[in-house]
């Protein structure tokens, strides 16, 4: 089951800009991101995985 980036962090209530201030990217750059998913750099994707507590497969595959 893929897990989109932006419903797994409203899902944990975080709004973009906190998540980006966590990741010391910016706002931006994370829409980005949420918006192409299979564009995730691995380390922040890792990152990502710890915050919302999904697998990284959840954000890459089906």
């Amino acid at each position: 089951m893929k897990i989109s980036l932006r419903s797994a962090r409203e899902t944990k209530g975080y709004t973009i800009n906190e998540i980006a201030e966590k990741l010391s990217v910016s706002a931006r750059y994370l829409k980005f991101l949420e918006d192409n998913p299979s564009l995730v750099p691995a380390p922040l994707a890792l990152r990502l995985s710890a915050i919302y507590h999904i697998s990284v497969d959840y954000i890459f595959f089906e």
